[in-house]
């Protein structure tokens, strides 16, 4: 053996004991064929390849004979220089427990040799991973993907579009100030990937039309050109992680939800709540002081009001959230109403009692939670050093002891009733105002050594995890946690919402506009590429909405989502409504139909997001994932395929009673009425009333809910 091969075959051992946490997967159907001439390097396994060009350093994965993508050599920068990698060198097989898994390369630049790893994970995942020699002194990694200038590209944020700029307005134009912008194909953008509020899921990871996706594995801040600047390129530019010295591309093929399911498989699969769980949920911003009676016992006078209209009005209970301020205590820092985790007297009197009257009526119950320890958690968080680097709100979950003692903490909810919290403020900002304070600097070390950068994205998926060990060393599977913020294996702790959509022109001011709901629409197609299958968002806009069609037309949308969540500011009910009448018998109607058509929902809806945790495939997902070759729903993502059988297309247009409906190819019903039969692919202009959500059957079907059974 070379003296060469030998110091290649040492660092592949080297290399894999220090890989990924988890370690390499199973292969199948088997070994990874490997072949090598004067110019080319390919590794087989079944029908996909993976072909190394010597001579340019250029990376193809194949499937059944065809070309996926190409990825270009990538640029290794450091300040304002950018060397290329210009050539690959001979390979040696990468062997792990004596088989073949891929190939190790030197690959150079203009100054330095650099080891390259490409590697099947699995039959349908092939790995890149690059170490630069001088990993100390690079500051980004810039990879680009020649594509095709007809490939449509979906995933990467629930965001509309991302307009990076200084200012988080700025960033978040899309939510702050609805417009009427964005698509589902990301083609044509260019997006940061770093997490910033409100729509707060993220994760380096798309799918391309051409039957393949693209996953940055770590946690690095990046930034995409989706085919912008060339139409024949998507760039990724990422920071480069000088800890790991590592910078790892995976390629998956396969249709959307095969990519999905690979994705998985390399990030965990999602967390799915109990059936309960997708029963609608009731909350208000903030519950008013001051108290009524229930039950014989005096409680707060709008959750009363809340269960006591319930009854009356015929509305099926289903959970209640308590957000902030529910607790007691006070802090110094900014931030009221989460100082301890027992509820405050003042406002919630009685609140054993309160609890256990939603229990007796079918409720769970949630409660508002952040990862900030004020008011009497401050004391201790200050006294053992458990706040994350230059910040004295935010906890540093890295910190072994930190965890322990907020868990224990957390714990103190299931004793007094709670089901699960609501996982607000995972964004690394404790304020929109202190953003200086913001611990995301690289001199920023948290307790295992990650530094700022890294935490960036990573904090809001510890924040998940910790909170998840917390309930699930108690109480099994039997709770629910939720996310506005997530990234890349945030899924496998919690369920999601959309941050803080608006019903308002301008955040909680200004008129009411229709584009809060045009947003929400897209933002569930964006993440049903994402890996986030189970999502919703607050009916009606994040604030007090004041267009009483806009409150009915989200009603309608998210009874078919996952998640089913109505509140926000103001009252969010159909009898005290912001606008005339404020008794509305046709919301309440409205409001009463379509949580009853939710609950119909509910346990098929609980089935299809266990099939999506186990094939990858979302419960509520665009045209797309089951037409995938029909051109006329490449961008189409204001109309879903709900469960195997059901399409619904929501409106959320004020004024609208009758909507454009693209029906694909098969036989379909109109479900409102039974005997109009529709075949596609057709085009139709359907009559859609105010308390009318579109939906179609495919012929044969039998759909959890019917017509007959809705108040």
């Amino acid at each position: 053996m070379s003296c060469l091969r030998l110091i290649f075959l040492l660092w592949a051992c080297l290399l894999y004991a220090c890989g990924e946490e988890d370690g390499p997967g199973p292969l199948k159907p088997g070994e990874v064929h490997f072949a090598q001439s004067a110019t080319q390097v390919t590794l087989s396994l079944g029908e996909r390849r993976a072909v190394i060009d010597k001579p340019t350093a250029r990376l193809m994965i194949e499937d059944h004979g065809r070309i996926l993508v190409t990825a270009l050599p990538p640029q290794l920068v450091t300040g304002t220089t950018s060397n290329g990698i210009n050539a690959a060198g001979a390979a040696v097989p990468f062997l792990v427990d004596g088989k073949v898994r891929g190939a190790q390369l030197g690959v150079t630049d203009n100054d330095a040799t650099h080891q390259w790893t490409v590697e099947f994970i699995s039959d349908r995942a092939i790995a890149s991973r690059l170490r630069p020699a001088a990993s100390a002194t690079v500051d980004r990694i810039v990879t680009s993907l020649a594509v095709t200038s007809t490939e449509h590209f979906y995933g990467l944020t629930e965001r509309m579009v991302d307009a990076p700029g200084a200012a988080i307005s700025d960033r978040n134009a899309s939510e702050v100030a609805p417009r009427e912008i964005g698509s589902l194909d990301r083609r044509g953008q260019t997006i940061t990937m770093e997490i910033t509020p409100t729509l707060g899921l993220y994760t380096p990871f798309f799918h391309s039309s051409a039957g393949y996706g693209v996953f940055v594995e770590g946690t690095m801040p990046g930034r995409y050109d989706i085919a912008k600047a060339d139409a024949e390129r998507v760039t990724l530019n990422f920071e480069f992680n000088r800890r790991t010295g590592e910078h790892s591309l995976v390629f998956f093929a396969g249709n959307y939800t095969q990519v999905l399911n690979e994705y998985y498989t390399r990030t965990g699969r999602p967390f799915v709540p109990p059936a309960w769980g997708f029963l609608h949920w009731r909350w208000r911003d903030e519950h008013a002081i001051g108290s009524a009676m229930l039950d014989g016992v005096a409680m707060n006078a709008q959750v009363v009001e809340d269960i006591t209209m319930y009854e009356k009005l015929g509305i099926p209970a289903g959970s209640y959230e308590f957000d902030r301020p529910w607790t007691s205590g006070t802090t110094d820092r900014g931030q009221d109403g989460f100082a301890s985790f027992t509820f405050d007297p003042e406002r919630f009197p009685n609140s054993a009692a309160m609890i256990q009257s939603l229990k007796r009526r079918g409720s769970h119950v949630f409660v508002f939670g952040a990862p900030w320890a004020l008011g009497d958690n401050a004391v201790d968080a200050e006294r053992f050093g458990y706040y994350a680097p230059r910040n004295d709100i935010l906890i540093d979950y890295t910190n072994p002891a930190a965890v322990s003692w907020w868990k224990s903490r957390v714990q103190t909810l299931i004793d007094q009733g709670i089901d699960g919290i609501k996982l607000d403020r995972a964004e690394l900002q404790p304020t929109s105002t202190e953003l200086l304070n913001m611990p995301n600097r690289a001199t920023d070390i948290f307790t295992d050594g990650r530094n700022g950068r890294e935490m960036t994205n990573a904090y809001a998926v510890d924040y998940a995890r910790v909170h998840y060990d917390a309930f699930h060393e108690r109480v099994g599977d039997n709770f629910l946690h939720y996310l506005r913020a997530g990234y890349a294996g945030s899924q496998r702790y919690a369920v999601f919402w959309g941050g803080d959509i608006t019903g308002r022109n301008s955040l909680g001011l200004g008129l009411g506009t229709d584009l809060g709901l045009r947003s929400a629409l897209q933002a569930l197609a964006h993440v049903s590429f994402m890996g986030f299958p189970v999502w919703g968002t607050d009916t009606g806009g994040y604030y007090q909405f004041t267009d009483r069609e806009v409150f009915a037309r989200w009603l309608e949308f998210s009874a078919i989502c996952p998640i089913m969540e109505i509140g926000g500011g103001g009252s969010h009910a159909p009898w005290d409504m912001p606008s005339d009448p404020t008794y509305d018998d046709e919301l309440i109607r409205i409001y009463r139909r379509y949580t009853t058509l939710h609950h119909q929902l509910a346990a098929s809806m609980h089935t299809w997001s266990l099939q999506a945790r186990d094939s990858g495939r979302p419960p509520v997902r665009p045209l797309l994932f089951d037409f995938p070759d029909d051109a006329a729903v490449a961008d189409l993502w204001d109309e879903f395929i709900v469960g195997d059988d059901i399409i619904a297309a929501p409106l959320w247009k004020s004024g609208a009673r009758t909507r454009e409906v693209y029906l694909p190819q098969g036989t379909w019903t109109n479900f409102w009425n039974g005997g109009e039969r529709f075949v596609g692919p057709a085009t139709l202009t359907i009559d859609a009333p105010l308390d009318r959500l579109p939906l179609f059957v495919r012929e044969g079907a039998a759909p959890p809910i019917q017509p007959g059974a809705l108040p």
